[in-house]
């Protein structure tokens, strides 16, 4: 089922809040912490994220994704994104596990590619070394690797190729 987006507002906050926390199960497991210190832990990285998107990209867009109709839409992640006058720049993308491996995060890739091409613009994000499935859908829509990994993070970009591009001598101009 295809998903859709809707802007994210101040009342999604504890949907937004479980959409990160559920990035960070395996740290979860990792560090054994009584359920009061890891939520605690969590509420205080997830706003920090926050902040730090607000801050450095205050034009940003956080929406919800939604998938299915009606009664029945649910919210199954969030896609955030700061576009400027080179580039769609996804800063965050996240699937809850259960929407994962259907193809949603291909489809909300594929849109933003398609609204970059009709802008002329490139498609940049950065992406965890660690994240294989990740690295492996963003290296075949086409990204590849923008200079050095940053620390634990690999910086990706995606253009358009030259050759879809339409030239005026082509168009009959």
């Amino acid at each position: 089922m295809a998903a859709w987006l809707r802007p994210a507002v101040a009342t999604d906050a504890p949907l937004l809040l479980a959409i990160f926390a559920s990035t960070r199960e395996a740290e979860r497991a990792l560090a054994g912490w009584p359920e009061p210190q890891w939520l605690a832990f969590v509420q205080m990285q997830y706003q920090a994220q926050q902040r730090h998107y607000l801050q450095q990209y205050p034009r940003s867009r956080c929406d919800v994704v939604m998938q299915g109709q009606g009664d029945a839409a649910h919210a199954v992640g969030r896609l955030w994104v700061n576009a400027d006058a080179h580039a769609l720049h996804v800063l965050d993308i996240t699937l809850l596990p259960i929407a994962c491996g259907h193809g949603l995060g291909t489809q909300l890739m594929g849109e933003l590619q398609r609204q970059a091409a009709a802008k002329g613009l490139a498609v940049s994000l950065s992406v965890d070394v660690n994240n294989l499935p990740a690295r492996r859908l963003y290296e075949r829509l086409g990204f590849q690797a923008a200079g050095p990994a940053q620390g634990f993070h690999q910086p990706m970009q995606w253009r358009q190729p030259e050759a879809a591009l339409l030239h005026p001598e082509e168009c009959g101009s």
